[in-house]
Protein backbone atom coordinates (compact mmCIF):
# COMPACT_ATOMS: atom_id res chain seq x y z
CA UNK A 1 0.00 0.00 0.00
CA UNK A 2 1.20 3.50 -0.57
CA UNK A 3 2.62 5.37 2.58
CA UNK A 4 0.12 7.99 1.52
CA UNK A 5 -3.15 6.11 1.04
CA UNK A 6 -1.75 4.51 4.23
CA UNK A 7 -0.99 8.03 6.45
CA UNK A 8 -4.15 8.83 4.73
CA UNK A 9 -6.08 6.10 6.55
CA UNK A 10 -4.34 6.24 9.63
CA UNK A 11 -5.05 10.16 9.69
CA UNK A 12 -8.66 8.99 9.14
CA UNK A 13 -8.54 6.05 12.41
CA UNK A 14 -7.38 9.25 14.61
CA UNK A 15 -10.87 10.68 14.56
CA UNK A 16 -12.40 7.54 14.99
CA UNK A 17 -14.51 7.38 18.37
CA UNK A 18 -13.10 4.69 21.07
CA UNK A 19 -14.56 4.52 24.67
CA UNK A 20 -12.61 5.43 27.58
CA UNK A 21 -13.53 5.76 31.19
CA UNK A 22 -12.96 8.70 33.00
CA UNK A 23 -10.10 8.01 36.37
CA UNK A 24 -10.25 11.93 37.19
CA UNK A 25 -12.54 14.92 36.83
CA UNK A 26 -12.01 16.72 33.85
CA UNK A 27 -13.32 19.83 33.30
CA UNK A 28 -14.53 21.49 30.33
CA UNK A 29 -12.15 21.01 27.52
CA UNK A 30 -12.14 23.18 24.66
CA UNK A 31 -9.92 22.70 21.90
CA UNK A 32 -9.82 23.86 18.36
CA UNK A 33 -11.29 20.80 16.75
CA UNK A 34 -13.28 19.34 19.57
CA UNK A 35 -15.14 20.74 22.98
CA UNK A 36 -15.26 18.04 25.28
CA UNK A 37 -17.79 18.84 28.15
CA UNK A 38 -17.51 18.39 32.10
CA UNK A 39 -16.15 14.67 33.05
CA UNK A 40 -17.22 13.22 35.87
CA UNK A 41 -14.71 10.60 37.25
CA UNK A 42 -15.92 6.79 36.69
CA UNK A 43 -18.38 8.19 33.51
CA UNK A 44 -17.80 6.32 30.10
CA UNK A 45 -17.35 8.44 27.42
CA UNK A 46 -17.00 8.11 23.62
CA UNK A 47 -13.41 10.06 22.30
CA UNK A 48 -11.62 10.62 19.25
CA UNK A 49 -8.69 8.81 19.45
CA UNK A 50 -5.90 11.25 19.27
CA UNK A 51 -7.87 12.41 22.09
CA UNK A 52 -8.11 9.73 24.43
CA UNK A 53 -4.66 8.45 23.96
CA UNK A 54 -3.86 11.63 25.01
CA UNK A 55 -5.59 11.71 27.96
CA UNK A 56 -4.25 7.76 28.70
CA UNK A 57 -1.30 9.28 29.03
CA UNK A 58 -2.32 12.22 31.52
CA UNK A 59 -3.71 9.07 33.17
CA UNK A 60 -7.55 11.16 33.26
CA UNK A 61 -8.94 8.35 31.33
CA UNK A 62 -8.44 4.46 30.76
CA UNK A 63 -10.09 1.69 28.92
CA UNK A 64 -12.15 -0.97 30.51
CA UNK A 65 -8.97 -3.73 29.53
CA UNK A 66 -11.43 -7.01 30.14
CA UNK A 67 -14.59 -5.51 28.14
CA UNK A 68 -11.74 -4.45 25.26
CA UNK A 69 -10.61 -8.28 24.72
CA UNK A 70 -13.93 -9.76 24.98
CA UNK A 71 -14.93 -7.54 22.48
CA UNK A 72 -11.99 -8.84 20.20
CA UNK A 73 -12.72 -12.28 20.67
CA UNK A 74 -16.14 -11.59 19.62
CA UNK A 75 -14.66 -10.07 16.70
CA UNK A 76 -12.19 -13.12 16.01
CA UNK A 77 -15.09 -15.38 17.11
CA UNK A 78 -17.33 -14.10 13.91
CA UNK A 79 -14.27 -13.99 11.61
CA UNK A 80 -12.36 -17.16 12.55
CA UNK A 81 -14.93 -19.68 13.94
CA UNK A 82 -18.24 -19.03 12.73
CA UNK A 83 -17.14 -18.49 9.29
CA UNK A 84 -19.34 -16.59 6.43
CA UNK A 85 -20.42 -18.86 3.54
CA UNK A 86 -18.46 -18.52 0.83
CA UNK A 87 -14.67 -18.88 0.11
CA UNK A 88 -14.82 -15.39 0.10
CA UNK A 89 -16.94 -14.08 2.27
CA UNK A 90 -16.23 -11.71 5.54
CA UNK A 91 -18.21 -10.80 8.00
CA UNK A 92 -18.61 -7.24 9.17
CA UNK A 93 -16.36 -4.98 11.02
CA UNK A 94 -16.33 -2.34 13.08
CA UNK A 95 -15.78 1.04 11.52
CA UNK A 96 -13.25 1.43 14.60
CA UNK A 97 -11.91 -1.35 14.64
CA UNK A 98 -8.42 -0.39 13.49
CA UNK A 99 -8.49 2.61 15.31
CA UNK A 100 -9.39 1.01 18.50
CA UNK A 101 -7.14 -1.63 18.33
CA UNK A 102 -4.85 0.72 18.11
CA UNK A 103 -6.11 2.46 21.48
CA UNK A 104 -5.85 -0.89 23.10
CA UNK A 105 -1.98 -1.63 21.65
CA UNK A 106 -1.29 2.10 23.22
CA UNK A 107 -3.32 1.53 26.45
CA UNK A 108 -1.27 -1.82 27.08
CA UNK A 109 2.14 -0.39 26.34
CA UNK A 110 1.82 2.81 28.12
CA UNK A 111 0.03 0.10 31.54
CA UNK A 112 2.71 -1.84 30.83
CA UNK A 113 0.78 -4.97 31.17
CA UNK A 114 2.41 -6.54 28.17
CA UNK A 115 3.15 -9.84 29.88
CA UNK A 116 -0.45 -10.37 31.42
CA UNK A 117 -1.78 -13.84 29.26
CA UNK A 118 -4.89 -12.18 28.25
CA UNK A 119 -2.95 -9.40 26.08
CA UNK A 120 -0.95 -12.05 24.48
CA UNK A 121 -4.93 -14.27 23.48
CA UNK A 122 -5.69 -10.41 22.17
CA UNK A 123 -2.53 -9.91 19.87
CA UNK A 124 -3.08 -13.28 18.81
CA UNK A 125 -7.01 -12.61 17.91
CA UNK A 126 -6.00 -9.36 16.06
CA UNK A 127 -3.06 -10.98 14.12
CA UNK A 128 -5.55 -13.87 12.82
CA UNK A 129 -8.37 -11.73 12.20
CA UNK A 130 -6.11 -9.41 9.88
CA UNK A 131 -4.26 -12.15 8.24
CA UNK A 132 -7.59 -13.49 7.10
CA UNK A 133 -9.30 -10.53 5.86
CA UNK A 134 -5.63 -9.55 4.36
CA UNK A 135 -5.80 -12.97 2.54
CA UNK A 136 -9.81 -12.35 1.55
CA UNK A 137 -8.49 -8.73 0.44
CA UNK A 138 -5.82 -10.17 -2.05
CA UNK A 139 -8.25 -12.52 -3.79
CA UNK A 140 -11.03 -9.84 -3.66
CA UNK A 141 -7.88 -7.89 -5.96
CA UNK A 142 -8.19 -10.13 -8.83
CA UNK A 143 -11.92 -9.96 -9.42
CA UNK A 144 -13.37 -7.46 -11.60
CA UNK A 145 -15.88 -5.90 -9.73
CA UNK A 146 -16.04 -6.45 -5.89
CA UNK A 147 -19.71 -7.20 -4.68
CA UNK A 148 -21.27 -3.89 -3.15
CA UNK A 149 -22.60 -6.14 -0.16
CA UNK A 150 -18.65 -7.40 0.31
CA UNK A 151 -17.06 -4.08 -0.22
CA UNK A 152 -19.47 -2.92 2.95
CA UNK A 153 -17.83 -5.21 5.15
CA UNK A 154 -14.39 -3.73 4.45
CA UNK A 155 -13.08 -1.03 7.23
CA UNK A 156 -11.42 1.93 5.14
CA UNK A 157 -7.75 1.18 5.74
CA UNK A 158 -8.90 -2.30 3.76
CA UNK A 159 -10.64 -0.38 1.11
CA UNK A 160 -7.63 1.33 0.68
CA UNK A 161 -5.55 -1.78 0.65
CA UNK A 162 -8.18 -3.22 -1.91
CA UNK A 163 -7.59 -0.18 -4.49
CA UNK A 164 -3.52 -0.46 -4.11
CA UNK A 165 -3.53 -4.33 -4.81
CA UNK A 166 -5.51 -3.88 -7.81
CA UNK A 167 -3.62 -0.79 -9.13
CA UNK A 168 -0.34 -2.68 -8.89
CA UNK A 169 -2.14 -6.06 -10.37
CA UNK A 170 -3.32 -3.98 -12.80
CA UNK A 171 -0.16 -2.46 -14.13
CA UNK A 172 1.74 -5.62 -13.65
CA UNK A 173 -0.78 -7.22 -16.52
CA UNK A 174 -0.33 -4.36 -18.36
CA UNK A 175 3.36 -4.90 -18.45
CA UNK A 176 3.38 -8.28 -18.30
CA UNK A 177 0.37 -9.06 -21.63
CA UNK A 178 1.88 -6.29 -23.35
CA UNK A 179 2.94 -8.28 -26.47
CA UNK A 180 -0.87 -9.62 -26.88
Amino acid sequence: MSTLVLKAAELIDQFETIEVIVTKDLNNLDLATLKIPRLRKGEIVDLPLWIALELIKLNVVTLNLDDEITWLSRVHWREKVQLPKGSLALSSIPANFYSRIRGLSEFIKFARREGDVRIKQAKNFYEEIVRRRTHIIAELSFLERVNVDLRAKLAVREKALLSSIKGILEDWFKEVFKEW
